[in-house]
């Protein structure tokens, strides 16, 4: 069943590997969190179009651009408090100070679901 990205506390998640998408949507459904895909920049933003997702998790390097041209396009165009955890399989100090001009955080990959868990519970903290 596809989750209305409107819902509260719907995760949006883009990413081109289509493995981490199923693992992002199975940790997070399994916890009560509807989750979104998208697998690029150009469907994501045909997604959320007028959407507003309660969390973003977007992979740097899509094959489209990257999700800090996502992330930029949510600060700037009316969700600038939209929490958003950034994914990469990049050394984490290639894409510091990306992420903190973001106000975003990072999770490198690959990751362990627990801690896929945990990071969205930190910037979700009213959700289950």
């Amino acid at each position: 069943m596809e989750s209305n990205i409107d819902q509260d506390g719907v995760v949006l998640c883009v990413d081109d590997d289509e493995q981490v998408r199923r693992m992002v949507r199975a940790v997070l459904q399994t916890a009560g969190h509807p989750v979104v895909e998208a697998a690029n920049l150009e469907s994501a933003c045909r997604l959320i179009l007028g959407k507003n997702p309660s969390l973003a998790i977007l992979d740097v390097d899509l094959p489209d651009g990257t999700g800090f041209d996502l992330a930029r396009h949510f600060r700037q165009n009316g969700n600038p408090t939209l929490p958003i955890l950034m994914i990469s399989g990049r050394d984490k100090g290639e894409c510091e100070h990306e992420v903190a001009l973001l106000d975003a955080r990072f999770l490198g990959k690959p990751f362990p679901a627990l801690a896929l868990l945990n990071t969205v519970r930190e910037m979700l903290p009213r959700l289950p």
